[in-house]
């Protein structure tokens, strides 16, 4: 990216998270910059939360919770967890400031106010907690090695998630265009019709509460976790 590239590029070279960081500013810098109806990238920027209005119909997150709503997590191990993602998003919010505006205050005046009400500072703070909303929730870690930093594919962003997935995808070079794609394959034969799911991961409740907003359902044997009763009811109540 012409505009903030140097800038993420130094960013991703400092440390565990930062490349997520950069993604997270990238995304919001497309959305406030070029929206929906002005990017390559519109179709897909058009099924992402942006809002915390979002989530009463379709994605909840701790990150668009108040303080009084987190404080209703003590008791769980759920609680700390979202304690410490809303910290590091803050802190990113902090940083990515000063990185977004100047791109973003020109985009403003080139194209109008995009952002309704809110100053160009609120804008930003807004896109960059929602770009980290969709990458918590979306993005995926390991696509051939374990090394790969976060991103966004959107073909694997619309599988819901099982425990025992009947997709599996991994990350391959495509000889015709030179480019890095990912390749999904079905693990066995599926009829037509079949729901594709992907497995987002092996984690305790309290972690797909606190990166994805649900609660898989347990198996039968699981149901002394003590923990699930109450994130469900939580998740429930918004």
């Amino acid at each position: 990216d012409q505009d903030i590239g140097p800038s993420l590029k130094s960013l991703a070279g400092k440390g565990s998270g930062r490349a997520t960081v950069a993604l997270a500013a990238y995304l919001a810098k497309i959305w406030l910059c070029e929206g929906e109806a002005h990017s390559v990238f519109g179709p897909y920027l058009s099924t992402l939360p942006w809002a915390p209005a979002y989530a009463s119909t379709m994605q909840q997150h701790t990150l668009w919770w108040t303080e009084a709503q987190v404080a209703t997590l003590q008791g769980t191990d759920a609680y700390d967890d979202v304690n410490a993602i809303r910290k590091e998003v803050n802190r990113a919010v902090s940083l990515l400031r000063d990185v977004l505006a100047p791109p973003v205050r020109t985009a403003l005046a080139r194209r109008g106010d995009l952002t309704g009400a809110l100053s160009p500072e609120d804008a930003i703070e807004s896109a960059v907690r929602a770009a980290f909303v969709a990458i918590l929730s979306r993005s995926f870690q390991e696509l051939g090695d374990g090394d790969s930093p976060a991103r966004l594919v959107p073909l694997l962003d619309l599988l819901q998630h099982d425990a025992e997935p009947n997709v599996s995808h991994q990350r391959v070079w495509d000889a015709e265009s030179g480019e890095e794609i990912a390749l999904c394959t079905a693990r066995n034969d599926l009829p037509a019709g079949t729901e594709l799911f992907n497995c987002y991961g092996n984690f305790p409740a309290h972690v797909f509460f606190s990166r994805f907003g649900f609660v898989p359902a347990a198996p039968d044997d699981e149901q002394e976790d003590n923990e699930r009763p109450l994130l469900e009811d939580l998740l429930r109540a918004g």
